[in-house]
Order: structure tokens, then C-alpha cells, then sequence
């Protein structure tokens, strides 16, 4: 049998588009080659010994140490999660008109704002029906939301965007009976 066997070399934290990095072994009996292969998921690809991240995820590679001399093979397993990249708000959009009173909060289009990727920003609940003017919260969805997080908060606080609300309208209601009224007109 194959004396104690194992893989090594991964970083503590992988992100999504980190530079490859490779893995080593150590322990086993023999001089038996060693290869690596990915053998679940497919967050990363590997070739030799230099593992290079394909997307946010999570995999397995496993190291095998041929037998060779009258030692059995010998493999060792490594689990691998890549993160997703953090995204940063730059600007915040803005709301250009004035929502209706009661108008849900959907109604408000957003324009502008940045954020360290493309993505677009939506409200965080486009649902909320408006009743007063205020600042709401939005969020950041990036394009490629597999490898990308959705980001809520800007320079250390909840994104929010301000919006102005028209007054709610007046309604005057009549309750008329009969009534005469008479012109003075002269021609």
C-alpha cells in the first residue's frame, strides 16, 4: 500500500478571473507518476499541474500516483469553490420625473448609474405602491450574474435613489338639488 497521500497548492480564497495556480503532491511510496484530472464540476480546467479557473463555481480534482514497484495507486482528492467577483456601485441612477400618487414604485424608470460591470439596476421592491416622496432601494444585477454578485449598497450604505411624488389628487364631490339661476344679460 501507498503511504499517506496528498494534493496541495490551492489558494485559500479563488475569484473568478484569478490567475491559474498550480498544485503539488507530497507523501505515496514509489516513484509512480502523478497525474491530475477534474472530476466533478467544472468551475476549473486543468492541465498537468496548472489549474485554471473557467467560472464561478465549484469542482474537484483529484490526484492519481500510478502504482509502480509493488505499490497500489494512490489518489487524494481536492475540493475547489471559485466566488463570484464583488461588483462596486460608482454611481448611483437617477429618477428624472415625478410618479404618479399610487403608481407602484415599477412605474419610476431608472436612467444612468455605473457600477464596476454591465449590468442594469432594478428596484428592490418595484412593487410598493408610492405615497409619498423619499428615497427607495435598488440593485445592481450584472450581465454575466454567474461570475458577477448583485450588489446593494453604495459607499458603505443601501443603494437608494431618490424620488419625488405628485400630491395626491383632490377630489371635491357636489350634491346638488335644484337650483335656478338667472343671467342678467344685455345685448
Amino acid at each position: 500500500d501507498q503511504f499517506y497521500f496528498e494534493v496541495y497548492g490551492a489558494p485559500e480564497q479563488i475569484t473568478f478571473g484569478d490567475k491559474p495556480f498550480y498544485l503539488n503532491t507530497s507523501g505515496g511510496s514509489g516513484n509512480g507518476p502523478i497525474t491530475f484530472a477534474v472530476t466533478s464540476g467544472d468551475a476549473v480546467s486543468i492541465s498537468g499541474n496548472t489549474v485554471t479557473i473557467n467560472k464561478a463555481g465549484n469542482a474537484t480534482i483529484t490526484a492519481t500516483k500510478k502504482e509502480e514497484g509493488g505499490y497500489k495507486a494512490a489518489t487524494a482528492t481536492m475540493d475547489i469553490v471559485v466566488n463570484k467577483v464583488e461588483v462596486k456601485i460608482e454611481t448611483l441612477p437617477t429618477v428624472e420625473n415625478m410618479v404618479q400618487f399610487g403608481a407602484s414604485l415599477s412605474t419610476a424608470e431608472l436612467i444612468g448609474g455605473k457600477a464596476s460591470v454591465p449590468g442594469k439596476f432594478v428596484w428592490v421592491n418595484p412593487e410598493l405602491i408610492m405615497r409619498k416622496a423619499g428615497e427607495y432601494e435598488v440593485i445592481f444585477i450584472p450581465t454575466d450574474a454567474d461570475n458577477y454578485m448583485s450588489v446593494t449598497t453604495y459607499q458603505g450604505e443601501s443603494a437608494k435613489v431618490k424620488i419625488e411624488v405628485a400630491k395626491q389628487p383632490k377630489t371635491l364631490t357636489f350634491k346638488t338639488s335644484s337650483i335656478t339661476i338667472a343671467l342678467d344679460q344685455t345685448y
